[in-house]
């Protein structure tokens, strides 16, 4: 899914979430991660040239245009989840936690909606199994129908 729908839809949320509980942090957590979540696609990025760029014009015809074969996206991955929560109850509490979750949780659904994939695509143990071909993503009908 476009950066422009991850960032208004945690921008509602992160609305949401301050009205029904008053934590700032809480938040402000849920918005960074339903946008950051994303930061994992300059990685994929990054491997694909060969080099560190911050060509954000390239980046994003690169990835809109499906160009790439493999792609990790690491943080796009709902085994983090249960890790989140109990590491973010220990560590920050409950308010910030729900925020991270909120953010995380969203991002994924956001993108299994609008990036018609599979059924497992946000599982890190499915995308290694399939040595993180783009494969596992989608099919070709929609490859082809963005080109």
């Amino acid at each position: 899914m476009r950066l422009e729908y991850h960032l208004a839809a945690s921008a509602a949320l992160s609305i949401l979430f301050y009205l029904l509980t008053e934590s700032i942090l809480g938040s402000v957590s849920l918005i960074l991660v339903g946008v950051f979540i994303d930061l994992d696609h300059f990685i994929d990025y990054w491997i694909a040239k060969k080099r560190i760029s911050f060509d954000f014009k390239d980046f994003f015809d690169y990835f809109y245009a499906y160009q790439y074969k493999k792609a990790s996206v690491l943080f796009h991955s709902v085994e983090f989840i249960p890790i989140i929560a109990l590491a973010g109850f220990f560590l920050f509490g409950k308010l910030i936690t729900y925020g991270v979750l909120v953010g995380f949780i969203s991002h994924i659904i956001l993108d299994y909606i609008g990036n018609e994939t599979k059924p497992l695509t946000y599982s890190l143990v499915y995308r290694t199994w399939k040595r993180f071909d783009v494969s596992c993503f989608h099919d070709e009908r929609r490859e082809k129908k963005a080109r």
